[in-house]
């Protein structure tokens, strides 16, 4: 009988605080101490997928750039077969057949005065671009 009269005197006891000047501060307190003795921090803790967070190699969706690919393993466009062939060679000889592959080169490595008399060296590769009469051509060379 005690307990019944305890319950409805700790409800009433609640209902007049609760009804009090600084009811906010007493709810927030008791939902706080509620959730600590219960082990809850704000409820259940949210999956990673759910937070926000961005996991390892995904690129979120709402981002203005989508780069999905390192710069370094894109594709350059700029590159002319023949020099990488050469690149990888310790020596070799090629004829440039288009004259668009030659202004690549001279973009990619910033030649300047690039005439038929002249040879020039492609940066540090060892790689030199002359012009050779035989084959009406402009001819790149690596080694001796």
């Amino acid at each position: 009988m005690s307990t019944v009269f305890e319950n409805l005197l700790m409800k009433n006891l609640n209902k007049d605080i609760n009804n009090g000047p600084n009811t906010s501060i007493l709810k927030k307190q008791s939902g706080q101490q509620a959730s600590k003795a219960m082990g809850l921090h704000k409820g259940k803790p949210k999956p990673y997928h759910l937070h926000g967070m961005r996991t390892a190699g995904v690129t979120d969706m709402a981002r203005k750039s989508q780069n999905l690919i390192a710069a370094v393993h894109k594709p350059d466009m700029e590159e002319v077969p023949l020099v990488r062939m050469l690149l990888d060679k310790p020596s070799g000889f090629g004829v440039v057949q288009s004259p668009t592959h030659i202004q690549m080169i001279v973009r990619r490595w910033n030649l300047k005065d690039l005439d038929q008399k002249n040879p020039k060296m492609l940066g540090n590769t060892g790689i030199m671009i002359f012009f050779d009469p035989n084959h009406n051509s402009y001819c790149l060379r690596k080694g001796g």
